[in-house]
């Protein structure tokens, strides 16, 4: 079987919560599809939070690295929010990586919006540009409700 050079998969949810010896809980995982109350007044529709954690897997023999970026795209393509692991961060870290006898290095992105505001109906995709190609990491689509 083929090593994939990277893996990505995120997780939405209403909670990313600290616990003891570097672990998080999820709070409140969000199905792949959520229905809202349409806007009320003029005002647009809220969740109270949306936090998304996500995990990228990468393999330490994908060198040389290059910048990686992580990102939450709107439904119509905009940029919402992102992270940059620059090519030396990942380098550093494949380096303890390799020292502790492990094939992969992975890198977490953890965000939080509170309130989430819905500007637009539709489905929220986190995305990985690795190597210049983008890897889907997961999506929430968003609907309102009768």
């Amino acid at each position: 079987m083929r090593k994939a050079r990277i893996a990505a998969v995120s997780l939405f949810c209403e909670s990313i919560r600290p616990e003891l010896e570097s672990t998080v809980s999820l709070v409140g995982i969000y199905p792949d599809n959520v229905r809202v109350s349409p806007p009320l007044d003029g005002q647009a529709p809220v969740l109270p939070t949306l936090a998304i954690y996500t995990r990228v897997r990468i393999d330490i023999e994908a060198t040389p690295f290059t910048d990686t970026e992580w990102r939450l795209m709107s439904p119509s393509g905009q940029k919402l929010v992102s992270h940059l692991f620059n090519a030396a961060f990942i380098e550093e870290s494949a380096e303890g990586v390799r020292e502790a006898g492990n094939e992969y290095a992975t890198l977490v992105v953890q965000t939080k919006a509170s309130p989430f505001v819905i500007n637009e109906i539709g489905r929220y995709v986190a995305v990985v540009n690795f190597e210049g190609e983008d890897h889907f990491a997961g999506a929430l689509r968003l609907s309102y409700h009768d």
